[in-house]
């Protein structure tokens, strides 16, 4: 029985920064958004024309707060789903 040479190669990894934006499996950026209710809102957007009225609005975070329509009941008051783009904690 013949032993096989196996030669190892050592690859360059890329960097964790060089992969916060770009998506290797199509080489484009990536969008950032965050998703609420099934409705994407784009981060750091402060005209979000996705967002409910009056929204979005600053987070104690330094990010934005965004919201969409939850639901209302007969006495015709409403919530809202709320979600901050930087920290994802709602209002």
């Amino acid at each position: 029985m013949q032993r096989k040479d196996v030669s190892w190669r050592v690859w360059e990894i890329p960097s964790l920064s060089s992969l916060q934006c770009t998506s290797y499996l199509g080489g484009d950026k990536m969008e950032d958004t965050i998703t609420i209710d099934g409705v994407k809102h784009k981060v750091g957007d402060k005209e979000c024309g996705e967002c409910w009225t009056d929204y979005p609005t600053k987070c104690d975070c330094g990010g934005l707060i965004h919201a969409e329509f939850g639901d209302e009941n007969y006495d015709c008051d409403y919530w809202l789903y709320t979600k901050c783009d930087k920290c994802g904690e709602p209002e």
